[in-house]
């Protein structure tokens, strides 16, 4: 597909599976998902959430599962993933002209192996949500089947997409209606302090808090943070540095009237005021100061 910069799917994908050797000969059913373009796994996990493409995840008849990258002349990458079956043999079963399940075959190593579509748990008695990694499954595929992103679970179990899952590894699995749940701050994440009695937001930085992340959690913008706290942006915050986010409910202090020419004169012992004539001062301009 990459070699022809193709758009569409190339033909029959069953046949070609079968041309390519799969199913030993056996009537094939396949199907096959791709993407194009430089994009990251939570991208491709949303264009394959349609039904359609949901199909390897789901289904559990398509057992034997392969993907691949590959790039093409013009830079673009293509993303493709097949999935396929054959009704001659049972999961696992299956050998090609490539070699066996397990094993080799004239020095090519196979890469078959059995998928265990996601069945998505029930929360726990606490209303925790946790799935138990079973063969085959990917944080792709377990996402995909709990409707978060991959990220989300990285996040929330302090792992990384890097770092392989194993068989019966416990996940949890965040959602806005979790109940109870308590875990250690996600790197990075903004934990949002709360207002006082005044209305007044006081927020304390933690490690990897910056000024993006802590102005988009509190939905107000950089430039208000830094009138605030009267920084620049190119200043660097430092882990235990208060940060003014919102000033609360706070009543300006009126503008000082500015004193009349009366109200600048002292007055004298008997009570009244005097004022002391200088020289190019005249009895109308005097007046006029004093608005008299």
């Amino acid at each position: 597909m990459a070699a022809n910069n193709s758009s569409w799917h190339i033909g029959d994908v069953s046949g070609r599976l079968q041309s390519a050797g799969y199913g030993g000969g056996a009537k094939v059913w396949g199907t096959e998902n791709f993407a194009v373009g430089d994009m990251s796994l939570d991208e491709i996990m949303v264009i394959w959430s349609d039904a359609s493409h949901m199909i390897p995840a789901v289904n559990p008849a398509y057992c034997n599962v392969g993907a691949g990258i590959a790039s093409a002349g013009n830079g673009r990458f293509y993303y493709v993933l097949q999935a396929a079956y054959t009704s001659s043999k049972a999961c696992g079963e299956y050998t090609s002209s490539g070699g066996t399940s397990g094993g080799t075959s004239g020095g090519t190593t196979s890469s078959y192996g059995i998928i265990v579509p996601v069945e998505v748990a029930t929360p726990d008695a606490d209303g925790k949500l946790f799935h138990v990694v079973k063969t085959g499954q990917s944080l792709w595929s377990i996402a995909i089947a709990y409707s978060v992103t991959i990220k989300d679970i990285e996040t929330w179990n302090n792992i990384s997409r890097d770092t392989k899952l194993q068989i019966g590894q416990k996940l949890f699995i965040p959602g806005k209606d979790t109940v109870g749940y308590s875990t250690p701050t996600p790197v990075g994440m903004i934990q949002k302090s709360t207002p006082d009695a005044d209305g007044k937001i006081i927020h304390s930085v933690a490690a990897y808090n910056t000024l993006t992340t802590i102005a988009d959690a509190y939905g107000v913008s950089i430039e208000t943070i830094l009138s605030l706290n009267g920084l620049q942006p190119d200043w660097p915050l430092q882990i235990g540095q208060t940060l003014l986010i919102d000033p609360g409910h706070v009543t300006p202090s009126p503008t000082p009237r500015p004193l009349t020419a009366v109200e600048k004169l002292t007055p004298a012992a008997d009570g009244k005021y005097y004022h002391s004539v200088q020289s190019g001062e005249y009895l109308q301009w005097i007046a006029d100061l004093y608005q008299v």
